[in-house]
């Protein structure tokens, strides 16, 4: 009973699946530090901003800490259908701030 199921399921799955496409992106705005050092900081960063990768690294860090930052996003995005099948889209083209800040004593 129980490979019975395994093979409805199994078969369900491969008949009746679609194609999936997906488009994303990454906005790195914890820390410009960590960004230009290509987000390989878990191990070592000596900022309050690794509170964000690593939380027991602000053991290491003496005294007070402040890190304060912004990262502005101009957002632009235009879609057509090649085959006309379905609606042109496009982004609406304004400024995003997202701003951090990170302290640690």
């Amino acid at each position: 009973m129980r490979n019975t199921l395994k093979y409805i399921v199994v078969s369900f799955v491969v008949l009746f699946a679609t194609p999936l496409w997906a488009a994303g992106f990454f906005v790195g705005e914890q820390d410009a530090t960590a960004n230009a050092m290509g987000l390989a900081v878990t191990a070592r960063l000596n900022n309050a901003s690794t509170i964000f990768y690593n939380p027991a690294g602000l053991a290491f860090l003496k005294g007070f800490q402040l890190d304060v930052g912004t990262i502005m996003v101009f957002p632009f995005f235009k879609y057509s259908d090649p085959n006309g099948n379905f609606a042109n889209e496009e982004a609406k083209f304004h400024l995003n701030v997202a701003p951090h800040l990170y302290t640690s004593y």
